[in-house]
């Protein structure tokens, strides 16, 4: 159920595909469906996308016969998500195929200039004779794109085969361009409703609208938050139940004077985890928090005359690094 044009696009035209991108359009539409309908309509994509699977026989016994060859997949595809809108993608493709590695690489655009730059970059060094699936459910201009597939062709994929929801007209037309001079064999599946046009500043009209915020789970602002205040609320219950069990009381003048070398700490530890573009409820963001917060702390507290004995370093570490990242792990569990 695909045409494809001549620019080399496969469009997957089929009647429930058009209801569900009706559906992901909606405004209406809340976070919870918008993410079921992202990964129902990639479904159909990965398996139209990928229909000449390396594949190898094996020999199995069924319920009524012994020795009977069969087929499996061999072929081990890399999936390469476009942060963070490609996340959304990832799981889906993975239940349709069987063999899959995953390797995500962010892009971050600078509205100024609508150019983006590379932030995250994990694919493997070597992908010679590789297959690989990149993921963005909506293409606009196709800049990111471009990016994204130069980064795969530069480690040798033998082909390279992009996923998308919906594209705009420009947005294909620029892909198209650089794709053919750099000569890397890749190919477009989509489903869309092509947009109508697509600005240097805006979406394609009339489009989903932005697909990373309306794919995650919680919005990354209340996830930072959160983030920040449990980190906090850490350090505060280590100061006070340092303080208790010291005797020296729970004042607010006195939490405060114990408490402002960490808070410093921890205020370096955020502002070097934003820098290195971790995210913030991962666990070596915790690890990253905590060893700045302890530290920043400590020296802090040396330049202000106050103590630094070695057992209060190692229950520092200990208290702050278990709630720290502690309470990462829960919530990586609680997402699974």
């Amino acid at each position: 159920m695909e045409s494809v044009n001549a620019s080399g696009v496969a469009v997957v035209g089929h009647p429930v595909l058009a209801h569900r991108v009706t559906a992901l359009r909606d405004r209406r539409t809340d976070r919870d469906a918008f993410r079921q309908l992202v990964g129902e309509i990639t479904h159909f994509l990965a398996y139209e996308a990928l229909p000449d699977l390396g594949m190898g026989e094996v020999i199995i016994d069924t319920p009524v016969a012994d020795g009977v060859v069969a087929c499996r997949v061999t072929e081990n595809i890399l999936v390469v998500p476009v942060l963070r809108a490609g996340l959304g993608m990832v799981q889906a493709i993975q239940e349709v195929v069987p063999l899959t590695e995953v390797a995500h690489v962010g892009l971050r655009r600078d509205e100024s200039t609508l150019r983006s730059e590379v932030y995250l970059n994990r694919l493997p060094r070597d992908l010679d004779g590789r297959r690989v699936l990149v993921c963005d459910p909506m293409v606009a201009t196709g800049g990111s794109l471009v990016q994204v597939c130069d980064l795969v062709r530069a480690r040798g994929a033998k082909e390279v085969v992009v996923l998308c929801i919906i594209a705009s007209a420009p947005g294909i037309a620029f892909f198209r361009g650089p794709i053919r001079r750099c000569g890397c064999s890749a190919r477009r599946w989509t489903r869309r409703s092509t947009t109508s046009a697509t600005s240097s500043r805006d979406w394609g009209t009339p489009g989903t609208g932005c697909s990373g915020p309306r794919t995650e789970p919680v919005p990354i602002v209340l996830m930072r938050r959160a983030a920040v205040t449990l980190d906090l609320v850490a350090v505060l219950l280590f100061v006070g139940i340092g303080r208790a069990a010291h005797a020296h009381g729970l004042s607010i003048d006195g939490m405060a004077s114990t408490a402002w070398p960490f808070v410093s700490g921890l205020a370096v530890g955020w502002m070097a985890m934003t820098l290195a573009h971790r995210a913030p409820a991962s666990l070596g963001s915790g690890a990253l928090v905590c060893g700045a917060t302890v530290a920043v702390g400590m020296a802090l507290r040396v330049a202000a005359g106050q103590g630094t004995a070695a057992a209060f370093v190692v229950v520092a570490l200990c208290f702050l690094g278990a709630f720290m990242c502690g309470w990462r792990f829960l919530s990586r569990l609680l997402a699974a």
